[in-house]
């Protein structure tokens, strides 16, 4: 009842707490782990109009308690931090990990497929040893691509956008977009348009057409715009009939996250990320 809820608040505060005072930037990160055996990632905030009238993805993966203890170790961050208001100057051993991008985790799916695992996360001050960070590992996918990359975010914008008069340009995910399709890969992104769009976008992403004239090899770079139906009805709703998840898939790799792709997203907010291949 009542004590149950004062728990989950406390919990939630707690979180509110650590990101506003200590990393400048949000919570953004969408997690459950249940029993340190079964968890979920997505993109979906945990309200009615997310689960109801909202596109998201997120995975879902049960009896895995070797990633769950992974995920326990990134929200034990959270917990922490949240509790003392200050990042240590050295993590307890506890929450380092030894899985990232050169290390994968190598699980068997469906007892048959082998799958090699890893999870990233961001900002840097909260990755105890070991826990690579958002932008290195969205960029290691890109350059292991060999013939495509498919990429579906709600935002992207090659800057900073809550900065203020200290906004700054942010190249890095679109110098990795423009270098695969310079060395021959297809690249796909599907980006969500809907009314809060930011208008900026709009160039940003002609400008990653226009090299398609250029391009040396047969790589190529195409971009389409995803808009959610809207009735009279569920115009109505706040926030809401929009294409939200955020994920990639190449050739060698899957990845799915909870970050929109600019630069304060994974420079400051708290998210996570999920890569197989």
């Amino acid at each position: 009842g009542s004590e149950v809820f004062k728990q989950i608040e406390n919990a939630a505060l707690r979180g509110v707490k650590n990101s506003s005072k200590l990393c400048s930037g949000i919570l953004h990160s969408k997690l459950w782990i249940v029993d340190n055996q079964h968890f979920y990632l997505g993109s979906a905030n945990m309200d009615w109009q997310s689960l109801t009238e909202v596109k998201e993805l997120g995975i879902l993966m049960k009896n895995c308690s070797c990633l769950a203890w992974e995920f326990n170790k990134i929200f034990s961050v959270y917990w922490r931090v949240g509790q003392e208001q200050k990042i240590p100057s050295v993590w307890p051993v506890s929450l380092q990990t030894k899985f990232n991008s050169n290390h994968p985790l190598q699980l068997r799916f469906n007892s048959s497929m082998p799958l090699n695992v890893f999870i990233s996360h961001s900002p840097s001050a909260l990755n105890p040893k070991g826990r690579e960070h958002d932008l290195m590992a969205i960029i290691g996918l890109m350059n292991k691509a060999n013939q495509k990359i498919k990429i579906a975010v709600m935002d992207y914008l090659p800057i900073t956008l809550f900065m203020k008069e200290n906004n700054t340009f942010w190249p890095a995910i679109d110098d990795a977009i423009r270098t695969a399709a310079f060395r021959g890969v297809h690249v796909q992104m599907l980006i969500s348009i809907w009314p809060h769009s930011k208008k900026e976008a709009i160039p940003y992403l002609r400008s990653l057409l226009q090299i398609n004239e250029a391009l040396p090899k047969r790589g190529s770079i195409s971009i389409k715009f995803f808009r959610v139906p809207v009735s009279p009805e569920q115009a109505k709703l706040k926030f809401a009939r929009v294409n939200h998840n955020k994920y990639m898939v190449t050739d060698e790799a899957a990845w799915i996250g909870t970050s929109n792709w600019s630069g304060d997203y994974l420079w400051y907010n708290n998210g996570r990320d999920w890569y197989d291949y």
